[in-house]
């Protein structure tokens, strides 16, 4: 934006850190190539910002499902040296139509072994014929008197994506021993049969395997360890409520934890004690390990404080691992985080915090896992909620002008990325940016704030939170939830800033009236305007210097005209003070 002045000088001025935030310097992206490996921190910003400027867009269009999972069991054997799974998985589903003659999971280049159905007491029956084409297995359903059905899949598979082996060799002699998964998009169908998009929400539980010299994590609690008599282990761990095939996950490998218990006090006066788990590696140095984690526990009291909703699960963890390919990942009570990314020593503590990546994938506990987007194209609302969260962290932790400093960082970042790529709309049938899901997003939800003010504001968080719990959403139903609300149409606010694209450009000229008392303010909206990007309506807030004196001027149309009182000769007004 800039502002011409009555001598028709043009001066810059901001709009957009009060509406955009980037949360490219303290946040994962998950629009990287699957094959690359981590890199230094901006390096792979820089090449991440090209890739998805270039790369094909992926269709986001949304899936049609013939059934509901109700729980995946997951048994898998993980060989070290052939970078193997062999595995069965029991999935227990209801079809929505009973006379469904045929059920087909995702399951990519896997070796099918063996498909049966249990019989409603578990038992084992015969097995059954199908048809793989490396891509869907199609399973016959022998009879359609059941109105829930139990399917075991026998497989063996060597995953190109999905879970990954990471092991020393010539070119990384010291990587670590792990084994570990990385499921969203639409991943892990590479290492086991599924219904893999997000709108089917199941509980679920894997029993994995592996050697005794290593760790393991996986969703929700552990159940049993089991060493089997030769030289391997079987991790159980189960999560009792829903969620989308793609937050399962594991890991495995050699790990210490830093163990803490977050103590969060609830609406109703109750508290609420949640076991949090960082794990680390034995090489890390103790001080270093401790700075990173210690804020953990507070991050998810505040949270739950924040939001008026208890933590969703029944404890959190996060882990690194080695080559990840993006900062973290936010699976069900399991982040995965880049090991760069993490507990770094105390000289480069001075030039990155990995706290608000901590913070991110945390609150995506609740804005993403608890209730998660239906189809892709909606991935603001888990991604621009995490980052609108973790913004407040930030404020929370370290004050207001590190927060306003990375929302200024956002406004360079949206724009950059808009101005290079194109314009495109927030909720889209294709792949965009970080700058427009997590950034813009995030500012969104900012302006949102403001708008509806703060008792409106949280109220409508509480209630998103609260009436879909463990379900799927579209940003729809955010907007008819915050309408009723409020009491307000917001079909305007909507349109413009989600379901249309680009940024307001305005041009303010100012000229003096009543014997210099007055001034009269001209805002022009001077954007390239098309099909997506129209003309705006925003708030414009003023301020003098020195003065008490502030308002809002609400910018409409092509052109608007205002007058502000001026307390004092030759003062000059600040536009959006913010910035």
């Amino acid at each position: 934006m800039k502002e011409r002045r009555k001598d028709g000088k043009m001066l810059p001025v901001g709009i957009f850190p009060s509406f955009l935030f980037s949360f490219f310097t303290s946040a994962p992206w998950k629009h990287a190539p699957s094959g690359a490996r981590n890199c230094a921190l901006g390096i792979t910003f820089i090449l991440t910002i090209f890739i998805s400027a270039s790369a094909p867009a992926q269709d986001f269009g949304r899936r049609a499902r013939a059934y509901d999972v109700q729980h995946y069991d997951i048994r898998v054997r993980l060989d070290e040296e052939t970078q193997r799974v062999d595995g069965e998985v029991r999935i227990r589903l209801r079809p929505f139509d009973a006379g469904l003659d045929t059920l087909a999971f995702d399951a990519v280049n896997m070796e099918i072994r063996d498909v049966l159905f249990l019989s409603e007491d578990g038992g084992e029956g015969k097995s059954v014929p199908y048809a793989y084409d490396s891509l869907t297995l199609r399973v016959p359903r022998p009879a359609r008197e059941r109105s829930v059905e139990t399917v075991l899949v026998r497989y063996r598979c060597r995953p190109q994506r999905g879970l990954y082996f990471i092991q020393p060799d010539a070119s990384f002699p010291d990587d670590p021993r792990q084994v570990w998964t990385q499921g969203q998009r639409e991943d892990n169908r590479h290492w086991f049969p599924c219904f893999d998009y997000p709108s089917d929400k199941a509980t679920s539980e894997v029993r994995m395997t592996v050697d005794t010299a290593l760790q393991a994590l996986s969703n929700g609690r552990l159940v049993s360890r089991a060493e089997n008599g030769d030289g391997t282990a079987t991790w159980h761990y189960a999560l009792t409520n829903p969620h989308s095939s793609y937050l399962v996950m594991l890991a495995a490998g050699k790990y210490r934890r830093f163990r803490q218990v977050a103590r969060c006090a609830l609406p109703d006066g109750r508290l609420q004690y949640v076991p949090v788990d960082s794990w680390y590696y034995p090489g890390d140095d103790a001080a270093d390990v401790r700075r990173t984690f210690m804020d953990t526990a507070d991050m998810l009291a505040f949270f739950t404080a924040r939001l008026g909703v208890p933590y969703p699960w029944s404890r959190y963890s996060q882990v690194p691992v080695a080559h990840f390919l993006y900062g973290g990942m936010e699976n069900t009570t399991a982040t995965v985080m880049a090991d760069t990314r993490l507990v770094v020593d105390a000289r480069s503590a001075l030039d990155y915090d990995p706290q608000p990546l901590i913070a991110h994938e945390l609150a995506h506990q609740w804005v993403g896992d608890y209730v998660t987007y239906v189809d892709w194209q909606h991935e603001w609302l888990n991604e621009g909620f995490a980052t609108f969260l973790q913004q407040l962290w930030t404020r929370h932790r370290n004050g207001e002008e590190d927060f306003l400093l990375q929302r200024f960082d956002g406004i360079r970042s949206y724009m950059d990325w808009t101005d290079r790529a194109g314009r495109l709309p927030v909720v889209h049938r294709t792949s965009t940016s970080a700058a427009n899901t997590y950034s813009k997003g995030a500012a969104v939800l900012h302006m949102l704030r403001d708008l509806l003010g703060e008792a409106d504001f949280w109220e409508v968080m509480r209630r998103w939170l609260e009436d879909n719990a463990f379900g799927s959403v579209e940003t729809h139903d955010f907007r008819r939830l915050a309408e009723q609300v409020s009491g307000r149409d917001l079909a305007w606010y909507f349109e413009q800033w989600l379901f249309g694209a680009g940024y307001p450009e305005l041009e303010i000229t100012r000229s003096s009236l009543r014997g210099g008392r007055a001034m009269q303010v001209t805002v022009r909206q001077v954007q390239a305007t098309d099909s997506l990007c129209g003309y705006f309506r925003l708030p414009l807030a003023w301020s003098w210097p020195g003065a008490a004196q502030s308002g809002t001027i609400w910018v409409d149309g092509a052109e608007t005209v205002d007058t502000i009182p001026v307390p004092a000769d030759g003062a000059i007004p600040l536009f959006d003070p913010q910035r």
